[in-house]
């Protein structure tokens, strides 16, 4: 299957969910035909009670994302095959993310590091050099 046709999957899905007020293709597909995953970034209302979403998403075959597993209390991930779909009730956070997305597509960014970087500039404030030596650091990266 194509790349288009796995995101044309993925945003349909996203969509379909209940209480979604909008969704956004994020991550590495939005501008890479080469992506491994589908990542969409869903906005659901915020009367929508969590633990009965996340039990009716167990239901249907989706698991939590280890991959984001406590990054942030923003947002919760959950991921079926190859779509990775990015839960958040805070309009300010969706709004953010898909702002630090749009700037990794725009500057071509191709790393996991990179869009990281990004998006802890964008979304958390932090100065460019303060995101990447955190990330650095929390990966065992050592300068020499």
């Amino acid at each position: 299957m194509s790349i288009r046709s796995e995101i044309f999957k993925a945003e349909a899905i996203a969509n379909a969910l209940p209480r979604v007020i909008k969704s956004d293709l994020i991550g590495s597909a939005m501008f890479s035909e080469k992506a491994n995953d589908i990542d969409v970034l869903v906005l659901i209302t915020r009367e929508t009670e969590l633990g009965d979403y996340f039990e009716y998403l167990y239901d249907i075959g989706w698991s939590k994302d280890s991959d984001y597993e406590l990054m942030s209390s923003n947002f919760y991930s959950f991921r079926k095959d190859k779509i990775n779909i990015i839960i958040t009730q805070s309009p300010e956070f969706y709004n953010r993310f898909y702002r630090a997305m749009l700037v990794c597509r725009y500057l071509k960014v191709q790393t996991r590091l990179e869009r990281s970087v990004v998006c802890d500039i964008v979304i958390n404030g932090k100065s460019p050099s303060e995101a990447s030596m955190e990330y650095l650091a929390k990966n065992n990266y050592v300068q020499s």
